[in-house]
């Protein structure tokens, strides 16, 4: 993905980014991640980081009015320049932003503010004044067409600002929203798509959020609270991955909020919502209405997933409420396989001792889940196949 869209195209593009929907996933950089995923990564940036974010959005977006407002400069044309390249340095090491060409944009913000065309610039600014002046100079046609090239870059100068000031703030705003949305949302224990669509209602009709939201906006252009201005198209594309054909919705979005917003009501319109892990304090992505109350990543200090941790008091000293087993991530594969053994069993298809060690290994698969991230995430998917688990019942 690039932060703009073809930019060598002109300036009719210049200001948009595009990414693919399905019904279930968002493509990024040719990979699908289910819908809520865009959301998670950015609820997960913690506070301290979020601030940092929001004044990096105001440094950058100072710069842009002062180029705006105030035309050349060379010494803050220079200074622009090192900004831009700092804030990029910085969100290179945010999830969010590893969908992203950062050497793209670093190439054309070279390309703009590299010396050569800061001399363009001076002498642009000398003939234009030249140009309204009384008695006018008069320029040739190969004068015209060279001046208009370098008035085409520095117009980029002026419209770089508008695009990369609202990379930080956005997100950080987003994140802001997020988090207060999920408490909303754990408060009212809405799982449903019927309670997670009237949990979203009820939030972002909030006069007061929507407030919030334009008052922390240090941006030219103030959004109306959560809107979205962007254009979509339907469109036929090969994955690059596995070379199958599909129809997509390609949506072009000015800026990254647009994107968030898009990610986050469509994620709630597939039943996908965020719940906020009561072990780690980490934001999870569900995508059904099971009652997961613990997230499956490893946690850092004990070493094993949330979820186990939580069946396991003995671990922290503290004990917490109960998981049910159908609540896992994981339930839905062995309920289906649980279902084709005893399915197979009264079919005559293999005897009950059989049947009963099946059984048994897809529960040791289940439970192996609960505490080895690793093999839940990698192998446990490849483990549960049918004919697999009948074969290593048989081998033994």
């Amino acid at each position: 993905m690039n932060f703009i869209e073809k930019y060598e195209e002109g300036l009719h593009t210049f200001s948009f980014f595009s990414a693919d929907f399905n019904q279930k996933n968002i493509i990024l950089n040719n990979t699908e991640y289910p819908l809520g995923y865009v959301s998670q990564s950015v609820a997960n940036i913690p506070k301290d980081e979020m601030d940092k974010l929001l004044r990096w959005g105001a440094v950058i977006m100072d710069y842009h009015r002062f180029v705006n407002t105030l035309g050349y400069h060379r010494k803050e044309f220079i200074d622009f320049y090192r900004k831009l390249q700092e804030m990029f340095c910085f969100l290179k090491s945010f999830q969010i932003f590893s969908f992203f060409d950062f050497e793209m944009s670093m190439q054309l913000i070279d390309k703009i503010f590299k010396e050569e065309n800061l001399d363009c610039y001076e002498e642009l600014i000398k003939i234009k004044h030249k140009l309204y002046r009384r008695t006018p100079m008069k320029l040739s046609e190969e004068e015209k067409l060279r001046f208009s090239k370098i008035d085409e870059m520095f117009q980029l100068t002026r419209r770089i600002g508008s695009v990369y000031s609202y990379l930080a703030v956005d997100t950080a705003n987003f994140g802001t929203v997020i988090q207060n949305f999920v408490v909303k949302i754990m408060d009212s224990n809405s799982r449903q798509k019927e309670q997670l669509a009237k949990s979203a209602f009820e939030f972002f009709n909030d006069k007061l959020m929507m407030a919030f939201i334009q008052e922390s906006n240090p941006a030219s252009e103030v959004m109306d609270g959560f809107s979205v201005s962007s254009r979509q198209w339907i469109v036929p594309v090969v994955k690059e991955n596995n070379g199958d054909f599909c129809i997509l919705r390609r949506i072009y979005f000015r800026r990254l909020m647009d994107l968030y917003v898009t990610d986050l009501f469509d994620s709630l319109s597939a039943g996908h919502y965020l719940w906020q892990c009561k072990v780690c304090g980490k934001y999870f992505l569900m995508q059904n209405a099971h009652q997961q109350l613990y997230c499956s990543e490893v946690n850092k200090k004990y070493g094993v997933p949330c979820s186990h941790i939580a069946k396991h008091p003995e671990i922290t000293d503290v004990k917490m409420k109960k998981q049910k087993k159908s609540d896992s991530p994981y339930y839905l594969l062995w309920k289906k396989r649980n279902d084709s053994i005893r399915k197979n069993k009264s079919l005559g298809k293999y005897d009950e001792n059989i049947s009963a060690k099946a059984k048994a290994l897809i529960d040791a698969y289940f439970d192996r889940t609960s505490y080895d991230f690793e093999y839940a995430r990698n192998d446990y998917v490849k483990d549960m196949e049918l004919s697999r688990i009948y074969e290593e019942v048989m081998k033994n």
